[in-house]
């Protein structure tokens, strides 16, 4: 495990207590959900585990899986009965899934046919979201392929990320436990297919009808000259208050990226990008400035040096926020070395 794997596994550790959806028990609201996909949807019936594990956060969705073997989302268009059950307003989310598509063909299916996916919901009062999935393991080199090409298919046709094949590759990179596979090294095994079944459901119902709405969101950055980026920013979900925590269902899950350009030895600008969201709310994209809170010795020594002459990057570190406009929620950096820094938003989520 790297460094930056280690720091942020630790990190969600101490994070975990956040974002559980807590759920309102007077006259709960149920959720139509229609999958769309192929052998990696109707393996272990993963609709059905998706009704559960919301069923145990005290949500209720009912779910119906189109689901045929090798079928592309192309092909279900083709087929025209995908068309037939969103016409009929019955769902809430469409979510779609077809094979890994690392490669150009899979890039064009999920961002060009998605479109079609995209129109039809959108008019027919339905949220779209994808569901990310990952390749063979004889094929993992091709994993990077697969969440870029699934997470542009998202950002190209403003659905939700259901990021699945991420949380696998953050397992398996960081554990070497392959027991998300089953024997064959491709479909998920029973517990592969529960935590995508849990990731579903945590990414599409975060915060679900609670009101203690906070979320912390962290990463490790790289330190260029006077920018710390932050290419994979994370949010939890999973964890529980006091003896209630329990760490083996606590899941990292890919939030976007943040970029913080220091403009002065007490000011910088962030900027955040996210596909995540929450109950079908977006965290969107953004920019403002933030600002010191506190000086501290670091930051002392880069007003004495001067900031355009201040070589050693330390003063990074410390707590800031948004300004009036924004008081509520802030950062800390903790400057690490030279090249890297852990960046903390205390920030809300995303409401209607």
């Amino acid at each position: 495990m790297n460094i930056n794997m280690k720091i942020i596994t630790l990190i969600m550790l101490l994070l975990s207590v956040k974002i559980t959806a807590l759920a309102n028990t007077e006259n709960p609201q149920t959720y139509n959900l229609l999958f769309v996909g192929n052998s990696l949807t109707y393996t272990n019936n993963l609709p059905a585990l998706v009704k559960q594990v919301a069923l145990a956060r005290g949500i209720n969705v009912t779910t119906k899986m189109l689901a045929k073997p090798n079928y592309a989302i192309v092909d279900h268009w083709a087929d025209g009965r995908v068309q037939e059950l969103i016409k009929t307003k019955n769902y809430d989310y469409v979510i779609i899934q077809q094979g890994p598509s690392s490669q150009p063909d899979g890039y064009n299916m999920l961002v060009n046919g998605g479109r079609f996916y995209r129109d039809l919901t959108q008019e027919h009062g339905a949220k779209l979201a994808y569901f990310m999935v990952w390749p063979a393991r004889q094929y993992y080199h091709t994993f990077d392929g697969v969440i870029a090409n699934y997470t542009a298919g998202a950002q190209a046709n403003d659905a939700i990320l259901l990021p699945v094949g991420q949380i696998w590759k953050n397992h398996f990179d960081q554990t070497g436990d392959f027991s998300y596979y089953s024997s064959d090294q491709f479909h998920p095994s029973k517990i592969g297919s529960e935590v995508a079944a849990t990731i579903i459901v945590e990414t599409l119902f975060q915060g679900q009808n609670q009101n203690l709405r906070q979320a912390w969101i962290t990463g490790t950055g790289e330190i260029t000259d006077n920018q710390i980026n932050i290419p994979s920013a994370y949010i939890t979900t999973g964890g529980m208050f006091g003896e209630a925590l329990n760490t083996d269902e606590i899941n990292p899950v890919a939030w976007g990226h943040l970029n913080i350009e220091f403009t002065s030895c007490h000011t910088a600008t962030m900027n955040y990008q996210s596909l995540t969201a929450v109950n079908g709310n977006g965290f969107g994209a953004g920019s403002y400035t933030i600002h010191r809170l506190a000086n501290n010795h670091v930051s002392q020594q880069c007003e004495v040096s001067g900031f355009t002459q201040t070589n050693n990057k330390a003063f990074f570190s410390g707590s800031f926020y948004g300004g009036s406009a924004r008081d509520g929620e802030g950062f800390t950096i903790d400057y690490l070395n030279a090249s890297q820094a852990i960046v903390t938003w205390y920030t809300y989520l995303p409401t209607d």
